[in-house]
């Protein structure tokens, strides 16, 4: 198993743009535009291609968009399971652990804890943000519960 503390590094190498505010883009791509009207759909977009094809200029092209758009660095999580320490772990428990270091170290959720739980249906999500704080109208909570499922980030 990966160190946690590994993990942040490789987060932060493939991320610079969290402490640098931009990111190279390359070559405009043709599909910028198509991905860049997804982004308020708050849906996971999925980029699928043929080696060298352009989907990681795309990707960054994309992240270039939302920081233009004022969305702070640290809110924007690029995972490259390429990256030889997560290829040979590569599985939905990682992506797990990763997206929680990610939530608890560099970008937190203001009155959310993350919980993992496993509720053995294959269907069922293994992970959530539950409030911290109990002010919160149980509408409140179950309507952000609605939003985190549809774009946690």
């Amino acid at each position: 198993m990966i160190e946690s503390g590994k993990i942040i590094e490789i987060l932060n190498k493939y991320n610079s743009f969290w402490s640098t505010g931009t990111i190279s883009c390359g070559i405009r791509r043709d599909m910028l535009e198509s991905c860049t009207r997804q982004l308020d759909a708050k849906e996971i977009l999925l980029l699928k291609g043929i080696r060298r094809s352009g989907k990681s200029t795309l990707m960054a092209q994309m992240i270039g968009a939302l920081l233009d758009l004022g969305k702070k660095p640290v809110q924007i999580l690029r995972i490259n399971l390429e990256e030889p320490l997560f290829s040979a772990d590569a599985s939905i428990d990682l992506l797990e652990r990763i997206y929680r270091l990610y939530r608890e170290q560099i970008c937190p959720i203001p009155g959310y804890r993350i919980e993992v739980r496993d509720t053995g249906c294959r269907d069922a999500p293994k992970s959530g943000c539950v409030p911290d704080d109990k002010h919160r109208t149980p509408d409140e909570y179950f309507q952000s519960q609605k939003d985190l499922r549809r774009f946690p980030g």
